[in-house]
C-alpha cells in the first residue's frame, strides 16, 4: 500500500480514486489552452507529466524513485542509482533520431516501440510509469505528426511491455503500436 496524500489505507479505494484523479488531470492537460507543461523530451517533461498527474496523490510526484522495484516476479527496472544517466542517454538518443520526425508509419512504429521499451525498462517513477508514458508519447508524436489513439488497446500494452522488456521479444508491443498509430496529422 502506498502512502498518499488523500489517506486511503486499502489499494482498491486508491485505485479507484487515482483513476478519478488522474482522468480528470489529464482532461485538463488535453485542453491545449492550460498545456503549460515543458516540450523538453527530457526528464524535466517527464517529470512535470508525471507531477500534474498524479499531485493530488503522492507527495513524491514528479521525483525519481529512490528504491530498485520490479512488477511482481518478473525482472527489475533499470537501477534507480542510474536513472537519471539512463533518461539522459534515451534523450540523447531520441534527439539524434530527430524526436521521431518519420513520415514512413512502419519505421515510425518500429522506432517508437524502441523508445517505448526503453523508458519501460528504466521506470522513472515509482507509480503512474504507465501514464506518464503514454502522455509524453503522445506529445512527442503529435509535434512529430503523428496521432496515438491509445484506446484499441486496453490491457494489451502491459503484457506487450513485459514481454518486450524481459524476454526481447516486440512482436506483441509493435502490433500494439499498429492499432495505436492511427493516422498522420497533415
Amino acid at each position: 500500500m502506498l502512502k498518499n496524500l488523500i489517506g486511503l489505507d486499502s489499494a482498491e479505494s486508491l485505485s479507484i480514486a487515482e483513476a478519478d484523479l488522474v482522468n480528470a488531470r489529464i482532461i485538463q492537460l488535453m485542453d491545449s489552452a492550460n498545456n503549460y507543461l515543458p516540450t523538453s523530451r527530457d526528464f524535466k517533461e517527464l517529470s512535470a507529466i508525471h507531477f500534474h498527474l498524479f499531485q493530488d496523490i503522492y507527495d513524491w510526484a514528479g521525483k525519481l524513485r529512490t528504491i530498485d522495484m520490479r512488477r511482481g516476479d518478473g525482472d527489475f527496472f533499470a537501477p534507480c542509482l542510474h536513472i537519471e544517466t539512463n533518461l539522459s542517454y534515451l534523450s540523447d538518443q531520441l534527439a539524434e533520431k530527430n524526436f521521431l520526425q518519420i513520415r514512413d508509419r512502419s519505421t515510425f512504429i518500429r522506432e517508437l516501440t524502441h523508445f517505448y521499451d526503453d523508458l519501460n525498462w528504466i521506470h522513472p517513477f515509482r507509480e503512474g510509469n504507465g501514464r506518464t508514458q503514454r502522455h509524453f508519447w503522445s506529445r512527442v508524436s503529435a509535434d512529430a505528426g503523428w496521432i496515438l489513439d491509445w484506446r484499441p488497446i486496453h490491457n494489451e500494452l502491459d503484457e506487450a511491455s513485459r514481454r518486450a522488456r524481459e524476454d526481447k521479444d516486440f512482436e506483441m508491443l509493435r502490433n500494439v503500436f499498429e492499432k495505436v498509430v492511427a493516422k498522420t496529422m497533415t
